[in-house]
């Protein structure tokens, strides 16, 4: 249903739903549900995105990945991942100290991951140089550039 609300923009119906569902998953406070909670999670960081309230959607994204972290452990790609999207919605907000720090840890986790430097941890690698940038800090840029 939750999604029914989404499309038709009616965020607070969404997240309602979306809440429910996580109240529903809490109660159980089981691990078997990753992926059910792990979406939950994400959609409602992405409404909160939508509805312009940054704080939320970073809260969700930091339960998302402790979450993930006490399920998966620390060194799993869908750690990496939630630590770039609040690396990014940090830079959105011009919070370029936390993004950097964000972008940082998925970088740590993706090169425990991979040994290699792929599309992926260039990816984060863009996002940390774009964050160095902006926050003035070339010579930080050029170190994590060379990485």
């Amino acid at each position: 249903m939750a999604y029914v609300y989404l499309i038709h923009d009616e965020y607070d119906k969404a997240l309602d739903c979306l809440t429910e569902v996580m109240r529903v998953l809490k109660l159980k406070d089981s691990t078997d549900h990753y992926q059910i909670t792990s979406s939950t999670l994400k959609d409602m960081a992405i409404i909160y995105l939508k509805k312009n309230d940054t704080e939320k959607a970073i809260e969700c994204l930091q339960e998302k990945s402790i979450y993930a972290q006490r399920t998966l452990g620390y060194h799993h790609q869908d750690v990496a991942e939630t630590f770039h999207r609040m690396g990014c919605i940090y830079t959105q907000a011009g919070d370029y100290e936390n993004a950097i720090d964000c972008h940082l840890k998925a970088l740590k986790v993706k090169k425990v991951i991979s040994s290699q430097v792929n599309a992926d941890t260039a990816i984060t690698l863009r996002y940390l140089g774009t964050c160095y940038d902006a926050a003035g800090n070339y010579d930080k840029r050029s170190e994590e550039h060379k990485t």
